[in-house]
């Protein structure tokens, strides 16, 4: 099996596991909606972005981190379907526990709001 066969066979395994983690948070003050809110706030002033930026983010917007860090992946596979996001390569985490692991960079496919 090549490494694309490979990654073609996990994804369904991830998106199990994020279904799993949002499926516990959602229990907690309906998190999966919060987040989702604070994720249309962060995307309109970012050009590019990681899913890390965006939990530091709602960390310091004061959201309760959930269980499980997959639930954010679950926020942001949210935004790409409803074509608020586009993946647009991979780059180096910053978190020293995942040991400089690649993840994906985004970039908004909305325009900031511009006052006249």
């Amino acid at each position: 099996m090549d490494q694309r066969e490979l990654l073609l066979a996990g994804e369904p395994l991830t998106e199990a596991g994020i279904r799993l983690a949002l499926e516990r948070d959602k229990i907690k003050n309906d998190w999966t909606k919060k987040a989702f809110e604070l994720l249309q706030e962060f995307i309109p002033v970012q050009k590019q972005f990681m899913c890390e930026e965006f939990r530091n983010y709602c960390r310091s917007r004061g959201l309760a981190l959930p269980s499980s860090n997959r639930a954010f992946g679950g926020i942001i596979l949210k935004a790409m379907r409803k074509g608020l996001i586009r993946r647009v390569g991979y780059g180096r985490v910053k978190n020293p526990k995942a040991h400089a692991a690649n993840a994906t960079v985004w970039q908004t496919c909305i325009q900031p709001a511009t006052s006249n």
